[in-house]
């Protein structure tokens, strides 16, 4: 969904595939993966649920805890932003991009070097790059 140009204008040019629980994800690096501090972005295609599937998780658990979530836009898609403590805290970014009512992208921004607050600008601009790719 990302060509090289478009990685290398994240600045995140490595990318290696993973196939976590059996979806398909890609994992974004500025440099080799597992350097310190740890930073990469990770695109995953969600196809059992859309938006509505991924907010009815809200409140079913104490891990599933949906305070702080906002919707917003994105090119025209809908995009929760699924920012807690973690994110805060570290100036990283999750977002869920509704691309159709069965399917989502994850748009994971990890960080660990610290923040002040959910910076989600390159998740934004990844967002509108898989846009991008998905429309004729």
């Amino acid at each position: 969904m990302l060509t090289e140009a478009d990685r290398a204008g994240l600045g995140l040019p490595t990318a290696e595939k993973n196939d976590e629980l059996g979806r398909a994800a890609c994992d974004l690096h500025a440099g080799s993966a597992g350097q310190k501090p740890l930073e990469f972005l990770r695109v995953q295609i969600m196809a059992t649920r859309g938006l509505k599937g991924v907010t009815a998780q809200c409140g079913t658990s104490a891990a599933a805890r949906c305070d702080g979530w906002m919707v917003e836009s994105v090119a025209g898609y809908p995009v929760i932003r699924a920012n807690g403590e973690l994110e805060g805290k570290y100036g990283a970014c999750k977002e869920f991009l509704g691309i159709s009512d069965e399917a989502v992208i994850l748009i994971n921004d990890v960080r660990t070097g610290g923040g002040s607050g959910p910076d989600c600008g390159r998740a934004d601009r990844t967002a509108a790059m898989v846009i991008r790719s998905l429309t004729p």
